[in-house]
Parts: C-alpha cells; structure tokens; sequence
C-alpha cells in the first residue's frame, strides 16, 4: 500500500498488535503490573463498555474482550463468511426451525467445572432472555422465539 501517511502507519499497527498480543485485559485501578509467566495482558485503548458477551460484540473493544473470555458454539471464518467449529464440533440442520449441535468433549471453565450441555442452554437462555436488557435479542431474533434443550451430555438442540 501507498500514499501519503500509509507507510509510516505500518509500523505503528505492527507495534500496536505486537503490543496487543503481549499484554493483558485489566480495568481501571487494577495492579498495572500483576501476573507472572504465562499471563498475557491485552491493552485496550479504552474501557470496555460491558463484559455481558451478548453486548460485547457492538464495539472494537468489546470484541477483543468477548474473543477472551467466552466462546460461541461456531465461529465465521472472516476470508468465507462460512461457520466453523468452535465448541460444537459439528452440527445439523433436523428440521426448518432446529439445528442439533455436538459439543466438544473435554472443555472447562476458568474454575476447572466442566462445559455441559446445561451450560450452553442456560447461556443460550441468557443471552435471548430479555430480562437482562441483552441486545442481541431485539436485533438478531427480533419476536423469534429461540430454545436450547440439554438431548445428552454432549448434544444440544437449538429450536426457534
């Protein structure tokens, strides 16, 4: 790329993801310096907004933010557009308003509680209850009516 003020950015962006990829996430009073081997602190040019991960999404920070402390079932491979695993490890289509999704064995929580089934209901549940004011529920599912139900231990159903 050329023109006038692109070159001398490059460094910069180059600095600022290198920056990015070995720091860590902290709010406002926390230890600036904290941590030991092994942490990792992302710097953010600003306070994240919320840490709820269905708002998360509606701003540059909160993608960084949400992209460090949750995960989605599927993910969308930015170069195709298309949905790849994340904690599904493969799902189907097994009627107009339902999808089956299986779950990756194996994972667990910061507190070492294991990722079920009932997990990823409930955060399913919270994420399109509207009581918690989450705004993925007005814009994404709009009067949708969406259910996640627990099939076993490592399959979910998705209904809307």
């Amino acid at each position: 790329m050329s023109g006038p003020g692109l070159s001398r950015s490059r460094p910069i962006v180059t600095s600022l993801v290198v920056l990015l990829a070995a720091s860590g996430c902290s709010v406002a009073g926390a230890d600036p310096v904290g941590g030991g081997p092994g942490t990792l602190r992302i710097v953010l040019p600003e306070e994240p907004p919320t840490l709820q991960p269905c708002d998360a999404s509606l701003t540059a920070t909160g993608r960084v933010t949400r992209a460090n402390i949750t995960e989605a079932l599927t993910e969308r491979e930015p170069s195709t557009g298309g949905l790849e695993p994340a904690l599904a490890t493969k799902w189907t289509r097994t009627s107009a308003t339902s999808w089956t999704f299986a779950l990756r064995e194996g994972v667990t929580f910061h507190d070492g509680s294991p990722f079920t089934t009932a997990a990823a209901a409930f955060s399913v549940k919270r994420a399109t209850d509207s009581a918690i004011d989450c705004n993925v529920d007005g814009y994404i599912f709009a009067d949708s009516e969406l259910t996640a139900t627990p099939v076993d231990d490592t399959t979910l159903r998705v209904t809307t």
